[in-house]
């Protein structure tokens, strides 16, 4: 009789065949649920509006948050080994430090950025409007300079509160990680642990009321018609 594996099992097994692909397919589907849950939870829910943003969120998710996660921290744990090597460190709680000062000042603040940029666009009044991901691609193509400079404004007001529950949950999820976690593994644990977090963050930027990324022309054109 062929025993049946388990679903951890098998994902353990399909993780060591195609370690990034499986991180990208299971970063996807949490940021994607991310953006489902926070939507339920603030009670915006409008089918045409959700599936554009879930979109831009497992866009977000499996290109660019899964990849920092997986380099990210393959290089960190090389670079660490290899200084721990040259400098001749034994102890585990220094090299473990040093893992933890990569992640809070190299790869959390990279992570803080892109995060706030997503869910900008994400909350933009465009994509809120039921416009779709090609209508926001146009309107910060025709309004180039506008967009970046509200996406840059959106960083500098965020950043910092973002950063600083960022610092806290990193050191205990790196914690967490580097005694209980294979390093082979840290990518997919800090998509998981990470998702209740982004999500928390989402709540918080879609309860603020957002700054458009691209102002109205609608005033300017009444003017127009009127004169």
């Amino acid at each position: 009789m062929v025993q049946k594996s388990s679903p951890i099992e098998s994902y353990n097994r399909l993780l060591t065949k195609n370690p990034l692909l499986v991180k990208v397919l299971t970063g996807s589907v949490l940021s994607g649920l991310n953006e489902i849950i926070s939507s339920l939870l603030t009670g915006k829910i409008q089918l045409s509006v959700l599936s554009q943003k879930t979109l831009l969120m497992l866009i977000y998710g499996g290109c660019i948050n899964t990849p920092i996660n997986h380099f990210g921290y393959k290089y960190l744990i090389q670079v660490v080994s290899k200084l721990s090597k040259f400098c001749k460190l034994k102890s585990k709680k220094a090299i473990n430090l040093m893992q933890l000062l990569g992640s809070l000042f190299i790869i959390s603040p990279i992570q803080v950025c892109f995060l706030i940029l997503t869910l900008s666009i994400v909350n933009s009044p465009i994509i809120n409007s039921g416009g779709s991901i090609i209508a926001l691609i146009k309107n910060a193509r025709n309004n180039f300079k506008q967009f970046s400079s509200n996406l840059k404004d959106s960083v500098n007001d965020k950043f910092v509160k973002f950063y600083t529950s960022s610092f806290i949950s990193s050191t205990v999820f790196v914690n967490v990680a580097q005694n209980f976690i294979e390093p082979e593994k840290w990518a997919i644990f800090f998509s998981c642990a990470y998702t209740s977090l982004n999500t928390a963050q989402n709540i918080y930027l879609k309860l603020k009321q957002a700054p458009p990324l691209i102002d109205s022309q609608e005033d300017g054109n009444d003017k127009d018609k009127q004169e």
